[in-house]
């Protein structure tokens, strides 16, 4: 259960920070990259970040509706699916980013100069870290609910 809620506090979390971003919040803006910060004023961008923010909320609902039965209705079994589907995104993205940053880091792919900046520290030692830490979490709920059920 506790796997769950962890899930579920770290969808939470993220969401948290895209609605504050998108009230006009600038803590944390400068680990996004100076391209983001810019465009942070802009109102199809403010949008973006409302979308991604309640995707984070329905992501963290998902999860914690695999806490409640009935565990062989047909919507346990959706729901269980959409978590393992976002599990899979989330940590294919977080691993993706990690491994091509390691590659650039080791001198294997070529650096852009972009690279060589605060945001790519942050998205290194942060940003994606924490995807794929979440993804990891929602991909263990699914299968901790495959041995229970």
């Amino acid at each position: 259960m506790w796997v769950i809620y962890t899930a579920a506090a770290w969808a939470f979390l993220f969401a948290a920070s895209s609605f504050y971003w998108a009230i006009g919040g600038t803590i944390g803006t400068s680990t996004l990259g100076d391209t983001i910060t810019g465009l942070s004023k802009e109102s199809w961008f403010i949008t973006v970040l409302w979308l991604t923010g309640s995707l984070k909320l329905l992501a963290g609902a998902l999860v914690l509706l695999l806490a409640w039965p009935p565990k062989r209705h047909i919507m346990f079994k959706l729901v269980k699916i959409s978590v393992w589907a976002a599990g899979f995104v989330f940590t294919v993205y977080g691993g993706a980013n990690l491994a091509v940053l390691g590659l650039m880091g080791i001198g294997i792919l070529a650096t852009p100069e972009a690279m060589h900046s605060q945001a790519a520290f942050w998205h290194l030692m942060l940003w994606d870290p924490y995807w794929l830490l979440g993804g990891i979490m929602f991909l263990s709920v699914t299968w901790l609910s495959n041995q229970s059920s």
